[in-house]
């Protein structure tokens, strides 16, 4: 009798089961669709406030004895009760947040400055402020990183604190926003890094220097005396970019330099300040060169030698090493007439690997 029993009250814990499953997914489709119309409702009320600020213009009839910050002051954006009520919700605050950060990232110029000014009138600036004193390094970083692309200037001062932080994606943030604020001026902090600037910041601070004049890039000179190499390496890529002549000087001095890779990039540097007065010091340097530094030589010789180096260039034919046969070669082709006669009437010139190596560069030259 019990055991018929069994069969019944398993049915019956089933279908209580399947009723349950079946009533928590209406209420997860209840919640769920509640939920998206809300943020429907969020994002429609957002987005009306941010096309206004885009497309906000300051009124032309202007006092001209009234100050700037009173005219920033007395024409403030058309800010909605509605989004008033709803920014007090911490959920939407993050939502207009990342909203109005993307849209300036898609626009410049006036409309850029405008959706800076609605940031601050919204007082998400202080959420910005509020991440900033917490302990969490990633927090940290990012309200950097908007201090700087915001351009929130009351909080100018606090970020160069944090130019020299210990944790790296902090200091870098740092140091990108003073970029932003000040410009070129603003990597005076590079005087005195106490840590190596990474591959990728360096990239970042050019990237944000091509938009400005180049004329402004005065002080490089200081940056080539530092005890960081990492700061020597960035003002040399800096002189190489723009060209930057009145330095070859201090550019030749740093071929003395104690690390092998600043050596590299102060030799690269003169592929593009091409001088004869460095071939003297080329040649006194490249024996005692490393391999990389060596083929980088090669390069520059290739652009400035003459037929005075023709002897020394030869000589590198021999040379155990393909690619620096392969730089030789291309140099000595360079060089003109007798270059390429000495080329093609080298003892070796029709072995392994040289007859591949003279083949390529003649092809190159086509």
């Amino acid at each position: 009798m019990q055991e018929a029993f069994w069969p019944i009250i398993a049915a019956s814990i089933f279908s209580i089961l399947i009723i349950l499953l079946l009533i928590y997914m209406v209420i997860f489709q209840r919640v769920t669709q509640v939920r998206e119309a809300r943020l429907r409702r969020w994002d429609s009320v957002a987005d009306n406030v941010l096309m206004e600020a885009i497309l906000f213009e300051e009124s032309d009839e202007k006092d001209p004895y009234t100050d700037a910050l009173e005219i920033l002051e007395s024409e403030k954006f058309h800010i909605p009760k509605q989004l008033t009520v709803i920014m007090q919700n911490e959920t939407f605050r993050r939502r207009m947040m990342n909203k109005i950060v993307t849209a300036k990232r898609n626009v410049s110029g006036t409309a850029s400055e405008n959706l800076s000014r609605l940031f601050t009138e919204l007082g998400l600036d202080l959420d910005i402020l509020s991440m900033l004193s917490t302990t969490v390094w990633y927090k940290q970083a990012t309200a950097l990183d908007l201090i700087g692309f915001m351009k929130l200037s009351n909080y100018r001062h606090l970020v160069d604190q944090y130019v020299n932080d210990q944790s790296g994606l902090i200091r870098m943030e740092a140091q990108n926003a003073v970029l932003r604020f000040s410009g070129f001026e603003g990597l005076h902090f590079l005087i005195e890094a106490k840590y190596p600037l990474s591959e990728w910041q360096q990239m970042k601070f050019i990237d944000e220097l091509s938009n400005l004049p180049d004329e402004e890039f005065k002080g490089i000179d200081e940056w080539l005396t530092s005890q960081n190499d990492t700061v020597v390496i960035f003002a040399l890529k800096l002189i190489r970019i723009y060209h930057r002549f009145e330095l070859f000087q201090e550019v030749l001095e740093c071929l003395n330099h104690k690390n092998p890779e600043v050596r590299f990039y102060a030799i690269s540097v003169l592929k593009v300040l091409p001088s004869a007065e460095a071939v003297p010091v080329l040649l006194e340097l490249y024996p005692r060169e490393t391999t990389l530094n060596q083929v980088e030589i090669l390069k520059v010789l290739k652009a400035i030698a003459s037929e005075t180096e023709i002897g020394f260039l030869v000589g590198l034919l021999h040379d155990p090493h393909y690619t620096i046969q392969l730089e030789a070669t291309r140099a000595l082709q360079n060089v003109g007439p007798e270059g390429k006669e000495w080329v093609s009437k080298f003892e070796d010139a029709d072995d392994y690997p040289l007859n591949k190596i003279i083949a390529q560069v003649k092809e190159e030259e086509r």
